[in-house]
């Protein structure tokens, strides 16, 4: 894809934001890749998973899950 359908594309998220559910919530490249999505205002993040153990995981990595939606898997 070319840079210019790439930027219309980036446009368009950015300009309004969906909601987009990730289950992959304890796989930190997915972490790292939830956190660019927020950062760059592509869309609002719903984590779902086991919210103790991937906030272990985005506190021993340092990232900003400030805008992150969790939503926990576990019933307790």
């Amino acid at each position: 894809m070319s840079n210019n359908l790439m930027d219309r594309i980036y446009a368009k998220a950015k300009a309004n934001p969906k909601k987009v559910a990730f289950p992959e919530a304890c796989d930190l490249k997915m972490l790292q890749a939830m956190v660019e999505v927020c950062e760059k205002g592509y869309a609002d993040v719903v984590v779902v998973g086991n919210i103790e153990e991937t906030k272990k995981i985005v506190d021993d990595n340092k990232l900003n899950d400030r805008d992150f939606i969790y939503i926990d898997i576990l019933v307790r």
